[in-house]
């Protein structure tokens, strides 16, 4: 039976297969953009840190930062979080080293002492200019990965820089992976699209786990081999979605449910309570208007028109 920790990337072979020779070739100046697309809790993230972890094995640097929801308004967030721990790790002679040149336009940003809410914003240009030169020149010491999760609510000066830095990858020993949700519309300028709309990107799909995949996480959940019925439950309940499927899991293990057969009866009532949470706190990001429809969709029932939906909706 397998562990947990050995299923994180369970069915995920093609994807790291496609990762491996990006990550190799940017020894040779091979930059590229590689776009991780699926929907929430599809395994986005974990696969992110995969790459984190096999660039590290190829002797790359990593660059990582995420964005936030509710910190889209904080400008330069996420490239604080790429830059700060690198800078805050190395004296003050190594600081001015690769602050040198043209990436000295971003200091102001990242100084320690300076870099407040505004730094930075009164001239966006310069600053994407400077942050994409402290790039090259942490690049021209060892290549780098730039990993980016959750593009969608990435503020939008940093969105600036990615997209400005993902428009020159060609010819620099950098790999940028970023991992976006699939249909998540979020207002700003730029979109996300600026950043990932690359003819030349590697995209990454991730698909739901199969009914096998489903049934061997069952199994190391639950400590115990399922049944063939239980572990079906399982997988329709939680339609391949690792993330569902782990709430699930969880839920069906706190009520002390066995994985037997006579047991897949239990399965989709405690799975809708279990999911039930994720789908609220969904909502509730989403805002009240999606909240309505959601409500008027669960009344209409399966299959129900958008437009009738949004009528009841208001």
């Amino acid at each position: 039976m397998a562990a947990l920790g050995e299923l994180e990337l369970l069915e995920r072979e093609p994807e790291l297969a496609a990762l491996r020779p990006v990550l190799a070739a940017a020894h040779e100046g091979g930059g590229r953009l590689v776009v991780i697309e699926g929907p929430p809790g599809i395994g986005k993230t974990r696969l992110l840190a995969a790459a984190r972890s096999l660039a590290a094995d190829a002797g790359l640097a990593t660059l990582w930062g995420r964005g936030g929801e509710f910190e889209r308004e904080f400008p330069y967030g996420v490239a604080r979080q790429l830059f700060e721990p690198v800078l805050g790790g190395v004296a003050a002679a190594e600081r001015e080293e690769l602050l040198a040149g043209a990436a000295g336009l971003a200091a102001p940003l990242l100084h320690p002492l300076r870099a407040g809410a505004d730094a930075g914003a009164d001239n966006s240009f310069a600053t994407a200019h400077g942050l994409y030169w402290l790039v090259v020149n942490l690049a021209a010491r060892q290549p780098v990965l730039v990993a980016v999760d959750d593009l969608q609510w990435v503020d939008p000066p940093s969105l600036r820089f990615l997209a400005y830095l993902q428009r020159r990858l060609e010819g620099l020993p950098v790999v940028l992976v970023a991992g976006v949700r699939r249909g998540e519309a979020v207002d700003g300028d730029p979109p996300p699209a600026a950043v990932i709309d690359d003819p030349g990107r590697v995209l990454l799909r991730p698909r739901p786990l199969t009914a096998a995949a489903a049934a061997r996480y069952v199994a190391a959940t639950l400590e115990r081999e399922p049944d063939d019925e239980f572990a079906e439950a399982c997988h329709r309940s939680s339609a391949g979605n690792p993330l569902l499927l782990r709430e699930l899991l969880i839920t069906l293990k706190a009520e002390g449910i066995t994985p037997d057969a006579a047991n897949a009866a239990a399965v989709q009532p405690l799975g809708s309570e279990a999911l039930a949470n994720v789908v609220r706190l969904r909502l509730a990001r989403l805002g009240a208007p999606a909240a309505a429809l959601a409500a008027a969709v669960a009344v209409l029932g399966d299959g129900v028109p958008v437009a009738l939906a949004a009528r009841l909706a208001g």
